[in-house]
């Protein structure tokens, strides 16, 4: 089970903190390379984006701070 701080962050939302105890870490993560990304779900620090599509919709939304249409996530509607 994940255990939620009072600002509901989990451990894991702390970045490498949580692994080296250095302040200056707080929120840093290591990021994989992109090489094969397609095949690389679940995606996010903490696995809760299982698709690709998922991950592309939130960061959209978080970065942009705009929803993104399906053209710009690169969903096919129809065949």
């Amino acid at each position: 089970m994940t255990r939620l701080f009072k600002n509901g962050i989990t451990k894991a939302d702390l970045g490498r903190f949580h692994v080296t105890g250095n302040e200056r870490d707080r929120y840093v993560f290591k990021v994989p390379s992109l090489r094969n990304v397609a095949l690389t779900s679940p995606y996010f620090h903490d696995g809760s984006a299982e698709t690709l599509e998922e991950a592309v919709t939130i960061m959209g939304k978080y970065e942009l701070g705009r929803p993104l249409s399906p053209n710009d996530i690169g969903i096919k509607l129809s065949q």
